[in-house]
């Protein structure tokens, strides 16, 4: 995964990336190649809310996203498929390298 484009300090902590990158996350029964809804614990956030873009710290103005990207929808993190949005509101602390997509099985 590379890092970025949305993470800390500005928008999750250094400990929710570090969390983030060393959790062992389990499938949400929910998922498809919309995206992977992944289940794990919740960050913590640097921010109260959204500013501008919203009410929960997760929201951001709208921003593309690529196949493969983490977007943090709430607190529930999600890598979105290939039949997945292109275009959101919400933090993308990561992405998934396009040679590694494979292995998401999508």
């Amino acid at each position: 995964m590379l890092y970025g484009p949305y993470g800390a300090p500005d928008y999750m902590t250094d400990g929710d990336i570090a969390m983030f990158f060393a959790t062992d996350w389990k499938v949400h029964y929910n998922s498809d190649r919309t995206g992977v809804r992944l289940i794990g614990p919740k960050p913590e956030w640097a921010r109260k809310d959204g500013g501008e873009a919203g009410l929960h710290p997760s929201n951001v103005h709208d921003n593309a996203y690529a196949v493969g990207t983490v977007d943090f929808t709430g607190d529930m993190p999600i890598i979105l498929g290939p039949d997945g949005l292109s275009l959101g509101g919400f933090v993308c602390p990561a992405t998934i390298v396009a040679a590694e997509l494979w292995k998401m099985g999508s």
